[in-house]
């Protein structure tokens, strides 16, 4: 999404402005972003002079950006060491794990981000829920 707004040359969007457009909880965005900072992806960027809330634009060429690099970079975060010993007592799951993983990764090494067709404008509110269904129909 930051890519293709960065694209078409339209104002940069904020967490909240994110959140909104697409309906998604502002936490859920402020993690996504966060990930993707700490990963390089995007830099924050001042829209206005009154400094309130960063909107963000993406962190390197967009002529650069494929959809294998996004992957490999937000993975890249973190430690696959959190359990002990894990590879070694699963080390086949892990082996054929990586091979799709990597797998993948070559698969969308030439997928430019720019070049998915989206729509970066926002998304439709959900529906209604139906709260109540009457006995009586008309």
């Amino acid at each position: 999404m930051i890519v293709k707004r960065y694209e078409a040359q339209l104002p940069p969007l904020t967490i909240t402005g994110f959140a909104g457009r697409f309906h998604m909880p502002v936490r859920l965005v402020s993690i996504i972003i966060h990930d993707m900072l700490e990963a390089g992806l995007v830099l924050p960027t001042y829209v206005s002079n009154d400094n309130e809330e960063p909107a963000y634009i993406p962190a390197l060429d967009i002529h650069m950006i494929t959809l294998g690099y996004v992957l490999e970079r937000l993975n890249d975060r973190g430690s696959s060491q959190f359990i002990p010993d894990f590879h070694e007592h699963f080390k086949d799951v892990v082996d054929e794990l990586n091979k799709v993983w990597d797998a993948m990764i070559k698969a969308s090494s030439e997928t430019l981000l720019m070049n998915l067709s989206i729509n970066i404008e926002g998304t439709p509110p959900p529906s209604t829920p139906i709260t109540s269904i009457s006995a009586n129909p008309k």
